[in-house]
């Protein structure tokens, strides 16, 4: 007996001096008994907790829903393991691996739970803190917010950004000296809405981001911070890409004014070659509408038709260089139907086969995307004579294939236009998107060479590229990649 008594007091001693907190309660939570770590860790004495249920001990971080799963287990005769997130006596927050076990009676009903809990704070904090002090050497601005998007920390590649001390910025709610603007309507983002309502991370590839009068073009991510199912706070990160975009602007300035300078040099040649011809033409007519009526009716009609080749000379010049780009959301399948539709009435003898593998609406210039297929569409009817079969498909371009363009790597759709005429000569390939190159005649015909030149413009300015598969005697099959946004 007295070996037993000495067991017991022994067993009370190791749990009473544990370096871990132990807590027994009722069945209904009420605390019968705590040990002595349990007072050194919450500062509380065992006289205040004591037939308190532990739920004073909350910090207010974790959902209900948490304290209700732990409760289900444990009532059900269960053990719970998990992390509680709790307040000591004077506000302190600190964090806790538990293991809560029913104790049941000889029979097997439950008297009392005892929980051992391991004080783990520091070891959160080592967390925190080294995540911190890793984000300080990466080259991106990383901050981070709370729940209620207050600025907790902003590391150093942040601070030099926008050239801001982080005193200025820790405990300020972000939305107060950060903006976020959709880069081209420069309209203000709320980039918190996104990642609240569906709980995952969001990547924007071109924003404005601004501090005071300092704004930067930047590639941003956010991410929700969880921890047991609950938003505990955000980590923004983000680059300078201004010199890039820059950089970016100013080269496709440039290609864009030598493309516009050849198109306004074979503009201004044709244009005064058509004028002279017609000039030409109508002094003719006046010589002979008094002795031959006939020739001079030839030579006004002429007239007319290079008048008309004029307007069109014209209206394809226009068409690339002095409408303004508007991008709207376009269905791309219902707009090539619409162009068949078109084109079945005014070409009876073709025949469309379509093959669209999912419905695609993309972000595009609509009139742009409308003149490119439509012109490539009547090249494919005009290779055949007016007459034959032309497929066209729609699908998601294959990552691989991608590869092989001078694209970048992101995701595109591929729409292939087919026909099987005469196919093109290898030595006019290298020519094809060339201004007013044409493989036509284009006095008979009324072509200007244009329009195939304008379609690799204007799908370039959509972000694409356009590539020819030719074989002479077998046809043609014109593939366009547009970028899926």
């Amino acid at each position: 007996m007295d070996k037993i008594i000495s067991n017991i007091s022994i067993l009370k001693s190791i749990v009473e001096n544990s370096k871990v907190i132990i807590m027994i309660t009722d069945i209904e939570g009420k605390i019968l008994y705590v040990n002595k770590y349990f007072t050194e860790v919450t500062g509380y004495t065992r006289k205040e907790v004591l037939n308190k249920n532990p739920r004073f001990l909350k910090s207010g971080v974790l959902p209900e829903s948490f304290y209700k799963k732990m409760w289900g287990t444990i009532t059900k005769g269960k053990t719970w393991q998990g992390t509680f997130i709790n307040k000591k006596k004077d506000g302190t927050i600190y964090y806790e691996n538990a293991t809560i076990s029913p104790v049941l009676n000889e029979n097997k009903e439950i008297e009392y739970f005892v929980g051992i809990k391991h004080e783990v704070t520091e070891r959160e904090n080592l967390i925190d803190e080294t995540t911190k002090n890793i984000s300080h050497f990466i080259p991106l601005g990383v901050i981070v917010t709370d729940y209620e998007h207050k600025i907790v920390f902003i590391n150093e590649t942040a601070s030099k950004i926008f050239n801001i001390k982080r005193k200025q910025a820790l405990n300020k709610y972000f939305e107060k000296i950060f903006e976020i603007k959709d880069i081209h309507t420069n309209k203000r983002i709320n980039i918190y809405d996104f990642v609240k309502n569906t709980k995952k991370p969001l990547k924007i590839d071109k924003i404005i981001f601004q501090f005071e009068k300092k704004s930067i073009i930047s590639e941003l991510f956010i991410t929700n911070i969880i921890k047991h199912n609950k938003v505990f706070g955000h980590v923004i990160m983000f680059n300078d890409i201004t010199f890039k975009e820059k950089k970016s602007v100013e080269t496709i300035y440039k290609e864009d004014i030598e493309q516009l300078s050849v198109f306004l040099m074979g503009f201004t040649h044709d244009f005064n070659n058509l004028l002279a011809i017609a000039s030409m033409k109508l002094q003719t007519a006046k010589m002979l509408i008094d002795k031959d009526l006939e020739k001079a009716k030839e030579r006004i009609d002429y007239v007319e038709k290079t008048i008309e080749e004029i307007g069109n000379l014209i209206k394809d010049f226009f068409e690339t260089v002095a409408s303004v780009p508007v991008a709207s959301l376009v269905n791309i399948n219902k707009l090539i139907e619409n162009i068949i539709f078109e084109f079945e009435k005014k070409f009876p003898l073709v025949e469309f086969k379509t093959e669209f593998e999912n419905e695609f609406t993309i972000s595009l210039d609509r009139e742009k995307i409308y003149f490119t297929l439509k012109s490539i569409i009547k090249n494919a009817i005009e290779a055949q004579e007016e007459k034959g079969v032309v497929e066209i498909s729609v699908k998601e371009a294959p990552k691989e294939e991608i590869l092989s363009t001078p694209l970048k790597k992101n995701s595109y759709i591929k729409i292939s236009i087919k026909d099987y005429g005469k196919g093109i000569k290898k030595e006019h390939l290298p020519l094809l998107f060339t201004p007013y190159f044409t493989t036509k005649d284009r006095t008979s015909e009324k072509k200007t060479g244009l329009s195939l030149a304008i379609c690799n413009f204007n799908i370039k300015k959509q972000g694409g590229y356009i590539k020819v598969i030719t074989e002479e005697g077998k046809g043609s099959e014109f593939i366009i990649y547009l970028p899926i946004k």
